[in-house]
C-alpha cells in the first residue's frame, strides 16, 4: 500500500463506525468499491445505515465476481 492509499483509508475510516474500514481493506475492497450500487444503493449508504459490513463485503464480491 502507498502512503496516499493509507491517507484515503484514513478518511474512510472516520466516516464509519470503528474497524469497517479495515474489515473492507482486509478483504480486498478498494475505496471506489464504495460507490457500487447494491439493490438500488451505494455500499457507502448502506454501511452509513448501519448494515452488516459482512454483508456489504459478500454483496460487493457478488457484483465483481
Amino acid at each position: 500500500m502507498t502512503i496516499a492509499e493509507d491517507r484515503v483509508w484514513a478518511e474512510i475510516a472516520g466516516w464509519y463506525r470503528p474497524g469497517i474500514a479495515a474489515q473492507l481493506r482486509l478483504n480486498g475492497c478498494a475505496p471506489d468499491m464504495l460507490n457500487h450500487v447494491i439493490n438500488g444503493k451505494t455500499a457507502d449508504q448502506l454501511l452509513r445505515e448501519g448494515r452488516p459490513v459482512q454483508t456489504v463485503i459478500n454483496a460487493l464480491r457478488e457484483t465483481h465476481g
